[in-house]
Parts: C-alpha cells; sequence; structure tokens
C-alpha cells in the first residue's frame, strides 16, 4: 500500500512538471481526445420539450385576392358617337388605311400575306353617358382560327388635343363576357415623348423615347374588359372617367396588334423609318412590301365632349 502511494505521489508531481513546462496555447486548448470520449460515455438525452415546440406550426397564407370594389356594369345609352375603319372588306380593302409616313397603319398580315381577322379592325363605338365609366367596343372581321379574338386590343387618348397620346389602355385576348381586369394594363406617358417633337409625322432624326412608359397600378378597377354581349366579333373596354382628373374634352382611337403594339414605341414612325416598315400599298415601291411592322392595325380619332375642328390631327373624316 506505501509503494501504491509513492508511486501515485511520483506521477502526479511528473504531471504538475509537464504542465507547468506546457506552452499556454496548449493549455487553453480543449482535449479533444477527452472530450470525444465523454461524450461517448453520456447518455444519450431526450429533447427539451419547450413552449415554442408545443406551439402550433405557422401558416403562410396566400396573398389575398384583389377586392374589387367598382366593376362596370352593362354599356348605357348609345350616344352616336361612332367609327367606320378601313378593313379587308370595304372597296380596295387595307391598302387605302395604310399610311406609315400619316401613322396610320392597316397591317392585318404577316410578312407571309397570311391575313389575321381578328387584328382587322372594322367599327369602334364609344359611349360616354354613364357617370363613371367611358367604354369602347371595337369590332374586327372575325375570330381567329381557334374561334377567338386572340390579339391585343387598345384605346389610346389624346387629352391635349394635339395629335399625340397621354394614355393607354390594353386588352389582351378577352375569352369571356364578364367583365374582368385579368389581361388590362393601364399606360400613361410620364415624359410627353410620344410622338416626339412632331405628332403624327416621323421626327426627322428619330426618337429614343420610352413612349407610355407608366404601368399605373393603384387602382386595381381603373380599366376592365369582356367580350361583347351586345355586337359581334367585338371587346369592351371600360374605364374610369376620373382618371383624367377634369379633362371632359380628348381625342380617342383604337388599335389592334400582337408583338408590335408595344406602348413603348409609340409612335411607332419614330422609332421607325420607312424603309424599315414597308408599306401595303405595292404603289409605294421604294418601301413595298410590309417589312419590319405587321399584324398590326389602328384607326383615326373621334372627338369627345366637343366637336374638333377639321384640323384636329389624326381626326376621322
Amino acid at each position: 500500500m506505501r509503494r501504491n502511494f509513492i508511486l501515485f505521489t511520483m506521477l502526479g508531481s511528473i504531471a504538475i512538471v509537464l504542465l507547468a513546462c506546457a506552452p499556454q496555447e496548449e493549455l487553453d486548448a480543449p482535449l479533444l481526445q477527452d472530450v470525444e470520449t465523454e461524450a461517448t460515455l453520456l447518455p444519450t438525452a431526450e429533447p427539451a420539450t419547450t413552449e415554442s415546440q408545443d406551439a402550433a406550426p405557422i401558416v403562410t397564407e396566400a396573398p389575398a385576392s384583389v377586392q374589387h370594389i367598382d366593376i362596370p356594369g352593362d354599356l348605357p345609352e348609345y350616344t352616336g358617337i361612332h367609327l367606320y375603319d378601313h378593313n379587308k372588306n370595304t372597296g380596295i380593302g387595307s391598302i387605302e388605311g395604310d399610311r406609315f409616313y400619316w401613322s396610320k397603319l392597316e397591317r392585318p398580315y404577316n410578312n407571309d400575306n397570311e391575313y389575321f381577322p381578328f387584328l382587322d379592325i372594322t367599327d369602334v363605338w364609344f359611349y360616354d353617358a354613364d357617370p363613371t365609366w367611358f367604354f369602347t367596343v371595337i369590332a374586327v372581321t372575325g375570330p381567329d382560327a381557334n374561334g377567338i379574338l386572340s390579339g391585343q386590343y387598345a384605346v389610346e387618348v389624346d387629352l391635349e388635343l394635339e395629335g399625340n397620346g397621354e394614355w393607354l389602355f390594353v386588352a389582351n385576348s378577352p375569352t369571356t363576357t364578364d367583365w374582368t381586369t385579368d389581361g388590362v394594363q393601364v399606360w400613361r406617358d410620364s415624359n410627353s415623348d410620344v410622338g416626339g417633337k412632331v405628332a403624327v409625322f416621323p421626327d426627322a432624326e428619330g426618337i429614343n423615347g420610352d413612349g407610355y412608359d407608366v404601368l399605373v397600378s393603384d387602382d386595381p378597377d381603373a380599366a376592365w374588359m369582356r367580350l361583347s354581349t351586345e355586337y359581334p366579333n367585338s371587346l369592351e373596354i371600360a374605364f374610369k372617367k376620373s382618371l383624367f382628373g377634369e379633362k371632359t374634352k380628348f381625342m380617342v382611337g383604337a388599335w389592334s396588334g400582337t408583338d408590335d403594339l408595344n406602348p413603348a414605341l409609340f409612335d411607332l414612325n419614330d422609332h421607325f423609318t420607312h424603309e424599315q416598315a414597308g408599306a401595303l400599298n405595292p404603289e409605294y415601291s421604294d418601301f413595298y412590301p410590309i417589312d419590319e411592322i405587321t399584324e398590326i392595325d389602328n384607326t383615326c380619332r373621334l372627338g369627345i365632349g366637343f366637336e374638333p375642328a377639321k384640323t384636329v390631327k389624326r381626326l376621322c373624316p
């Protein structure tokens, strides 16, 4: 027994000497082997039950759908505001209505001269008798091969009566006779560059403007669309009168198109040369046939709230 005590004392003295001589960083470092050994010897504990674990799981709800308040009703009393557009079924057809220099586009065709009746506007009716809404009805010669109106359709509004535009209401591929905002866009020109320096006609040097540059989204009820319940091969676009503030006199026209109906490229004859755009009329031999601008149609404009002078640009004859 005494021998064991002496041996233990000697081993302890040696350990003290070794620890005293060891560098400080080694003393501060954990003894990994001892930690691992202890970990293997410790019993596996069940996770503690806490209040947060007992709480119900957090459920992430889907964003609430838009709750519409202002919804258009039926068309109001018709007050006789109507325009008739060149189309394939009139006289020499679309050719007479296509004058690129004058911002008149009558091109319901592609580069292979394939005709698209769902882009060929025939008539536009405008209703202004409702206290809350303006209504526009756009009629085309017929649907596409699938029996639907699969184009983009738009109403352009000129509040300054200068031949350019301040607002563009776009309806994409209407499919229902119920009013909907799905596929409807409201665009505004915030920096007055639609039409360039010279409205209607091409600017000599061209422009690098951004056209209708603001997509208005502060009012989810600002504009609606539906397939017309009163006119065949037609759609209706309704938009709030309050968007124009105190303005009660303006010019309005209609558009149809596909990819070239781009709000950022208004007016098209400021962003494309006549050579680039081409021409529908073979008499314009320097530009014929249509080239980079295809599958698009627009109309002349109607005066709303006043009787326009004959000198107002884009006025229907």
